[in-house]
Parts: structure tokens; C-alpha cells; sequence
């Protein structure tokens, strides 16, 4: 019963109402909150020794003993409950997960090296970013050569850019239909895009999909593409071969 009945010494740092001390790191989704820092083993030990959790806390001594493993246990961190506040603790935050860019204040979707920091981590950053840094070229160039979709985010500017918008199709031909207009009439680009997702040729300028070769180029690719031919060739009994279809179709 001596035991039963001894006293917790509380921590000299006060802690926030209602904040608990330990949290339990949500490891399963790798996601770690930037206001939150991880505590050792033996941290973890000598701090439950000496805490005393708030009553409403829903995490008991015993839950807090049982949690494994010891490393997903964290403690909260006062000095960083302001980090939105601080450039420098969103950029560490972003260094470690992209995806507090999501959560920061507006003004940091606006800061380049956060920005293009998180990009680097994942295409879909860009979606956050401000729309100046979406004709960022080395932002998106970085966005796009992971990911053929971020060049729905792009600029209008960057949307005619041949080098950025090659970068996309050579991911996948889909991509065309985010390009620019006189994009679509490059007949070297489409080319790329078509030999690289047949159906791509749905996006191409009207007078490309006139061009047999370029057609044939898609069909041989994905012989669904020959509906995105002019109708002239809808009916060309090679084109038809090679896509295996029946005349009169």
C-alpha cells in the first residue's frame, strides 16, 4: 500500500491546461506534429517517475508504461506550441514531413525555400504553394519530374514552357492536355507525348491528329487512340489494321 500511495513530483515546467505530457506519436502513419519532440527510452522512464498528468487526461500512467514502442513516445515541447509563428520552425518542420506546409500560416506558402524544400519531397507540395511560385521554373521543373499531374498547378506561363511541359509527357503523354496551345501544335513534343500514352492524342491539335503518322504513331501505342483521329483516318483501313479494329466501325 506504500507504494500505492506515493506522490508524483510534478515537473518544474508547468505544463499548458489540459495538455498531457506524453503524447503517443502516431507511428503508423509516419507523421510526427511539429510541436511535438521525441524523447528517449530512458527520458521516457525517469519523466514518469517525476510527471503528474492532468486529471482529464485519457492517457493513464499505465497506458503511457505500456506504449510501444518506447521510441513512439513524445513529449510537447513549449518552446515550439508558437512554431507557426517562426519561418524557422516551419522550414525544420517541412525538412522533416512535406506535409506541414498544409498546416503553416499563408505567408510561408509564399517563401521559396520552404516551398521548393517540400517540393522536393513530394510533387503535391505545389498545390500549396502561392501562385508566384507556381511559375517558380525550378519549383515546378522539380514537381513535374516526379509527377506528370503537377502540371495542373503550373502557371499559364509554364504551361508554354517546351522544356517543362517535354519533362511531364516523357512522365506521361497525359499531360499534354495541360500544355499550352501552341504546345499542342509542336508535332515533336506530341509526338513524345502519344508514343507515350496513345490516348494523348485526344489533346493534340486538330491538325495533328489529321497526321497519319502521327496517328498510327498513337494507335500503335494504344489502339483506342483512333478515336481521337480525325475522321478522315477513322476509316484508313491501315490504321484500322493495326488498331485491330473492322472497317465500319
Amino acid at each position: 500500500m506504500r507504494g500505492a500511495s506515493r506522490a508524483f513530483r510534478p515537473l518544474a515546467r508547468p505544463l499548458a491546461p489540459a495538455v498531457p505530457t506524453f503524447l503517443v506519436w502516431a507511428a503508423n502513419r509516419g507523421e510526427q506534429k511539429p510541436h511535438l519532440k521525441p524523447i528517449s527510452c530512458e527520458q521516457h522512464t525517469s519523466k514518469l517517475q517525476a510527471t503528474t498528468l492532468p486529471a482529464a487526461d485519457p492517457l493513464s500512467r499505465q497506458h503511457l508504461v505500456a506504449a510501444e514502442p518506447c521510441k513512439d513516445v513524445v513529449e510537447v515541447d513549449p518552446t515550439l506550441s508558437s512554431w507557426s509563428s517562426s519561418r524557422g520552425r516551419v522550414l525544420e518542420a517541412v525538412k522533416q514531413n512535406w506535409e506541414a506546409l498544409k498546416d503553416a500560416p499563408a505567408e510561408h506558402h509564399a517563401d521559396r525555400e520552404i516551398v521548393l524544400e517540400a517540393a522536393r519531397q513530394h510533387w503535391e507540395a505545389v498545390k500549396y504553394a502561392e501562385g508566384k511560385l507556381r511559375a517558380d521554373r525550378e519549383i515546378m521543373m522539380e514537381a513535374v519530374s516526379q509527377h506528370w499531374e503537377a502540371m495542373k498547378y503550373a502557371s499559364e506561363d509554364l504551361k508554354r514552357d517546351p522544356e517543362i511541359v517535354l519533362r511531364a509527357v516523357q512522365k506521361n503523354g497525359l499531360a499534354l492536355q495541360f500544355a499550352g496551345e501552341e504546345l499542342r501544335r509542336n508535332r515533336s513534343l506530341v509526338l513524345v507525348a502519344v508514343q507515350q500514352k496513345g490516348e494523348a492524342l485526344e489533346f493534340a491539335d486538330e491538325g495533328l491528329r489529321r497526321d497519319r503518322e502521327l496517328v498510327l504513331e498513337a494507335v500503335r501505342q494504344n489502339n483506342n487512340a483512333l478515336a481521337f483521329a480525325a475522321d478522315s483516318l477513322q476509316h484508313d483501313a491501315e490504321l484500322l489494321a493495326e488498331a485491330g479494329w473492322q472497317a465500319g466501325w
